[in-house]
């Protein structure tokens, strides 16, 4: 269960998300990895450009095997099949205002790595449901993933806490008693 030591990225491939610091990042990791990354190019082409140069340089140097598939289409089951094998999300935003993708990876039990910024911290507790580790550091991001894959509990445990975090608070049923919360109290104003 979740222990193919495979790193999934899902989101464009622009300077904000983050994905250099996450290619940085995979000088530092001990153990062989897999990464995937799904998105399409942003609108920096050179940004687009030289990440594709340095999948195939980290790819040459033969320790970390990365694919890059592409634009995938999110309600295809091929991205939940995708989330599901995962052994770890990563997101290396420099701002994040509501990370959708985190949501769906954790309702997918996919235990997630993410920044420290924006409203990542709503979503996730260091530690708890996931790990945040500071914006623009990748000897950080890999100090996390070389935990995680040294902790293949940590894994399923931050995987369980992360689905139980979507079902309690970002299920549709969640949201409806909230609503209707809200209503109230406006109506009993």
């Amino acid at each position: 269960q979740k222990i193919t030591n495979t790193i999934l990225y899902v989101g464009r491939i622009v300077p904000e998300k983050g994905l250099h610091i996450l290619l940085t990042s995979l000088k530092y990791i001990k153990h062989s990895l897999n990464l995937e990354i799904i998105g399409p190019s942003g609108w920096n082409l050179d940004y687009y450009q030289n990440m594709l140069r340095l999948i195939d340089i980290e790819n040459r140097r033969g320790k970390h095997k990365i694919m890059y598939l592409g634009r995938l289409d999110p309600n295809q089951t091929s991205l939940i099949d995708r989330y599901q094998k995962a052994s770890i999300f990563v997101l290396p935003s420099f701002y994040e205002a509501f990370g959708l993708v985190l949501l769906e990876a954790m309702s997918c039990k996919t235990a997630v790595v993410s920044t420290n910024t924006g409203g990542t911290p709503e979503i996730i507790k260091d530690g708890v449901n996931g790990l945040l580790v500071p914006v623009n550091d990748p000897i950080k991001l890999a100090e996390a993933i070389n935990y995680l894959l040294e902790n293949k509990d940590v894994i399923i445990k931050l995987g369980e806490a992360g689905r139980e975090t979507v079902t309690n608070n970002f299920s549709k049923e969640a949201v409806v008693k909230k609503l209707c919360r809200i209503y109230e109290k406006m109506l009993n104003a």
